[in-house]
């Protein structure tokens, strides 16, 4: 979607009418857990089109966002959008997770999202990231968590289909993403999982449409949000979504 019609439709509409029902469902998540102010400096790592730090950006005009990715494609879109939005105080920088580009103490929050459980040392890329950070800081941390519950991807045939959009099991197990917080002194100080019951057969459809055509999608985005917001709450989820801390 180009970059001038998806800022009409937040001018015109607000972002809760993005047509994506997973971008819409971890929106809704995310918002309920984290409402305060980010600080001086928010860094978005791995960030896409960073569609997050544009939001909060607008929302926060005194906050400095830096959004880093790898894919300099996304950045570009994301770059559109935020001049399309009249966004002043973001900045999308080419950079890899493992090497940012910062070199002084001074990020008050970080937001890292799946990437988090595809990087190969977590450990040594996380205590990286905290040297990077004020003492009193925050990180909101989304990421799918293991073992993953499957509906239709039980099938090994449709997991094969999706697989190049998406890994169908990985994931952090029990307690495992909290250990690696507290090596930087990180504690977990609110969390809520996701796509639990009807939301884990949503998440698979949308992964199924993606993988024939990437619109589809955009046509079921509403329906397959629903879903997704009536399974809230009825078990542990496929995905965690935390804020934790450093004081």
């Amino acid at each position: 979607m180009k970059a001038r019609v998806k800022a009409m439709i937040i001018r015109w509409f607000g972002w809760g009418w993005l047509p994506s029902a997973l971008l819409q469902f971890r929106r809704r998540v995310r918002n309920r857990l984290w409402s305060s102010n980010p600080g001086r400096f928010c860094l978005d790592i791995c960030c896409g089109t960073g569609l997050t730090s544009i939001e909060k950006a607008i929302q926060w005009p005194n906050t400095n966002f830096y959004c880093v990715d790898i894919d300099r494609g996304e950045l570009l879109k994301g770059h559109a959008l935020s001049r399309a939005l009249g966004v002043k105080n973001i900045a999308f920088i080419h950079g890899d997770a493992y090497n940012l580009p910062f070199k002084e103490t001074r990020v008050n929050t970080i937001i890292v999202g799946n990437i988090l459980r595809d990087l190969q040392d977590i450990k040594t890329t996380v205590l990286a990231w905290s040297k990077i950070m004020n003492r009193q800081s925050t990180m909101i941390i989304e990421s799918p968590i293991a073992p993953q519950k499957h509906i239709l991807f039980k099938s090994k045939a449709i997991k094969n289909f999706v697989r190049h959009e998406v890994n169908p099991d990985h994931g952090f197990a029990d307690g495992e993403l909290e250990n690696i917080l507290q090596l930087i002194d990180f504690k977990p100080v609110r969390m809520l999982p996701a796509f639990n019951g009807t939301g884990v057969l949503a998440k698979e459809c949308h992964y199924i449409l993606t993988a024939i055509h990437p619109f589809l999608p955009r046509i079921f985005w509403l329906p397959l949000y629903t879903m997704m917001v009536i399974g809230e709450g009825s078990d542990r989820g496929n995905a965690l979504t935390l804020i934790a801390e450093r004081s």
